[in-house]
């Protein structure tokens, strides 16, 4: 359970993140983003009420946002190809006093990557879309029984 209010100690935020494509930290990430969903459906029959539920299809995505030093080194360490290349995508958050959490992507490949720049003082970016093919882990925790990591 959570303290109120926090004392000794911070909450987690964007800075209590280390990234890890393909086992390498990168802190050059300017945002990362991932979401899954589990979509039952109902079953009917011959009636207007619901007499059951699927379990669902499990659907997942993500995408990260790196500065473009850093989108350069890792494209090179993939190498030639580099969009058919299956990595894992981790994410530590710690903070002092808070603890440890994890969230592992096991199997991501990059589906698109948009390079978009304009005039200003903010940093180059480069936005890759990534394609999942494994559940989310969540703390090591799969997101429904019997998920192949």
């Amino acid at each position: 359970m959570v303290d109120f209010p926090i004392v000794n100690g911070n909450r987690y935020s964007y800075v209590s993140l280390t990234a890890y494509a393909n086992g390498t930290p990168y802190r050059g990430i300017k945002s990362l983003s991932y979401k899954d969903n589990l979509d039952p459906a109902g079953v009917y029959g011959a009636s207007v009420q619901m007499s059951g539920a699927t379990r669902g299809q499990y659907k997942a995505e993500a995408d990260v946002e790196m500065y473009l030093e850093e989108w350069h080194d890792f494209r090179d360490a993939l190498g030639d190809g580099f969009m058919e290349v299956q990595w894992p995508l981790d994410a530590q958050y710690e903070e002092a006093g808070r603890g440890v959490h994890s969230v592992q992507l096991p199997a991501v490949r990059i589906s698109g990557v948009d390079d978009s720049h304009s005039e200003g003082t903010d940093g180059l970016t480069v936005k890759l879309k990534l394609f999942v093919l494994l559940p989310i882990l969540r703390d090591g925790l799969a997101p429904f029984r019997g998920a192949v990591t």
